[in-house]
């Protein structure tokens, strides 16, 4: 009798589980099965990184992932390191290349990663069972039984729970896994959507739309900065956007569901010391009296005036008043604003308009290769745990890494099994 390992979910953590397992396997009786309720594998793996793939980072660091329960994400890579995973693609004929740390394949096509797997999952001989979304798990005897929602049901020896989190209906990212994870007695955190944009109640937010600028950020929560970040800042009629804000919204997001004030801070000329700036006000002031500028004209050549008409509108003023109308006290914290506007933060952007899921099934009642504690034989990865990482590759790398970790785990668990005899 063949044994069988079952994956649920054909994403990027599934493939690679379900890869692993196989060749584990190899020459062992064991027939491994992905079940994918969409129509094709990899569907979130072809659009991420703008359609190129940032597949990877060559810095893998603790600080580069957060958990609503501070699991510790960096055990995985003792097991399989991102070194492994960047093997895994060179020795299939991936070639990759570099920008900065971000490692992408070197055609810079989403679909290569994604092809590979659907090459590597015919080689190793893995049945796909497409359009098969299980909506049960339970024990029967020593065995999984699982069920779709079509009534069609499969036995395995072992299960790979890789459904991926909430972020992506369209994309088969419903929350299946969760439910999944609860049927089994595992614990689900509360979950959020993260790497994604910042709500904003600044009135001045509107008559920035489409500003694109370099600026530098720092997350105040409770007064006390809590994050900091560089880079290019988007601005839309909806929020604060970029990678910038998405590298800070899993802190946003957490300190807003436990009711606590967040206020984000902008320096809008980072490159602008302090003591120049200040010179630059001076000079500008002395021509006020004569001049009598508009507000706007106060900051032309600093910043975007997009962002300078934000920071007016932000203020309770307009673009159009005449400088000489505001004292020069008035004036002068102004433009200082120009390296620190703070905005109220109320909010974030909802799943379909995130990258990733925070919170999750609490790693920490898993065992060192994200076996469940108390359901042997039963094994979690990817996006379905409570890890999330910033933009970078860090979360790609988590699910292919620990979907690795699951399937030699799981091929090992039941080579054991075939040699006892059980």
């Amino acid at each position: 009798m063949n044994r069988i390992i079952a994956v649920v979910g054909g994403g990027a953590a599934g493939c690679m589980a379900a890869v692993s397992a196989a060749r584990s396997a190899a020459g062992e009786p064991v027939q491994i099965i992905l079940l994918e309720e969409g129509k094709g594998i990899g569907a979130k793996i072809r659009i991420t990184g703008n359609g190129r793939c940032n597949l990877t980072n060559l810095q893998i660091r603790p600080e580069h992932y957060y958990s609503v329960e501070q699991a510790d994400p960096m055990r995985i890579y003792e097991k399989y390191s991102p070194d492994a995973l960047r093997s895994f693609f060179e020795e299939r004929g991936v070639f990759l290349h570099s920008r900065g740390d971000l490692i992408y394949p070197l055609t810079d096509r989403a679909d290569t990663v994604a092809e590979l797997f659907e090459r590597e999952l015919l080689r190793e001989k893995v049945q796909v069972q497409y359009d098969a979304r299980i909506r049960e798990i339970r024990r029967e005897g020593k065995r999984f039984l699982l069920r779709d929602e079509h009534g069609n049901s499969w036995q395995a020896d072992t299960v790979i729970l890789a459904t991926g989190g909430l972020t992506g209906k369209r994309l088969g990212c419903r929350g299946d896994g969760y439910a999944l994870s609860q049927q089994m007695g595992l614990h689900v955190t509360d979950c959020f959507p993260a790497l994604t944009y910042l709500k904003t109640d600044c009135a001045g937010l509107a008559a920035a739309d489409g500003v694109r600028c370099e600026a530098e950020l720092k997350l105040l929560i409770g007064d006390k900065v809590t994050a900091q970040e560089r880079g290019e800042l988007q601005i839309t009629k909806k929020g604060l956007s970029g990678i910038v804000c998405f590298q800070i919204s899993h802190p946003a997001a957490q300190a807003l569901r436990t009711g606590r004030e967040v206020i984000l801070q902008i320096d809008f000329a980072p490159d602008i010391t302090d003591d120049q700036l200040r010179k630059q006000i001076l000079e500008r002031m002395k021509k006020v009296p004569e001049e009598n500028p508009a507000l706007s004209e106060l900051f032309f050549g600093m910043i975007h005036p997009g962002a300078a008409a934000m920071i007016i509108r932000g203020s309770g003023q307009v673009e159009e008043r005449k400088a000489r109308k505001l004292h020069p006290e008035e004036l002068m914290k102004l433009l200082k604003q120009i390296k620190v506007f703070r905005v109220r933060i109320t909010g974030t952007g909802d799943y379909e308009e995130a990258q990733v899921t925070a919170g999750g099934v609490r790693m920490k009642d898993l065992n060192e290769n994200l076996e469940a504690a108390d359901c042997e034989g039963l094994y979690l990865c990817g996006e379905l745990l409570d890890v999330d990482g910033l933009c970078g590759g860090y979360n790609l790398t988590f699910a292919m890494c620990s979907g690795a970790v699951c399937g030699m785990a799981a091929a090992e668990k039941i080579s054991r099994m075939i040699s006892q005899g059980g």
